[in-house]
């Protein structure tokens, strides 16, 4: 049996024709909305550039700096012409002014009397001296200072007491401290203690 071939080409083509329908009516409205959505598009870009330029609300920069430079320009000449002014004043030299009054004279037209020299103030207390050690049968004066004991003392009086005897000679100044117990020295040991 032979084929018939243009039958079967007519049946392929009514079968694509058939599938395609759908395919080809939706394609048709894609292509309706790009052209649609490529009006937007243009419409967007029209409104970007519009948004990209500066927006200028009052004068502009260079208008600005014109504005200073104008204010600026007079009070530069005004400030040049005060320095030369200033450097001339400068510059000029002094004149004295008018001499002043004699001031007026004493009694009978001739200098007053020289005034009396005045009473001899006393001495002023005398200062700290420290004396080191304290010494049997030394004798210490006001203001002498001495350390006993482990304490520092301050002679009030000239005595040759021994300080911490219970004298109004000597006042205490500094206390002597109580002895620290033995620890652990630096290195974290025991000290050395030496016996005799």
């Amino acid at each position: 049996m032979p084929l018939d071939v243009d039958a079967m080409a007519a049946e392929v083509v009514l079968l694509v024709k058939t599938a395609l329908g759908p395919v080809l009516e939706r394609l048709a409205a894609a292509e309706a909305r790009l052209a649609v959505v490529g009006d937007v598009r243009d419409r967007l870009v029209a409104v970007e550039t519009k948004a990209a330029q500066p927006v200028v609300v009052g004068p502009s920069p260079a208008d600005q700096e014109l504005a200073i430079v104008n204010r600026v320009e007079p009070l530069t000449k005004q400030l040049a012409a005060l320095s030369e002014r200033i450097v001339a004043v400068e510059t000029r030299p002094l004149v004295p002014g008018p001499a002043g009054k004699d001031g007026a004279d004493g009694q009978n037209g001739e200098p007053g009397p020289s005034g009396k020299d005045g009473v001899d103030g006393k001495d002023g207390a005398p200062g700290l001296s420290f004396e080191g050690v304290y010494q049997d049968g030394k004798s210490y004066e006001l203001g002498h200072l001495v350390t006993w004991a482990g304490s520092s003392w301050h002679c009030n009086e000239p005595t040759t007491t021994k300080p911490g005897d219970g004298s109004k000679a000597w006042t205490l100044m500094v206390k002597r401290g109580r002895d620290g117990k033995d620890g652990l020295d630096a290195s974290g040991a025991l000290p050395v203690v030496r016996t005799r």
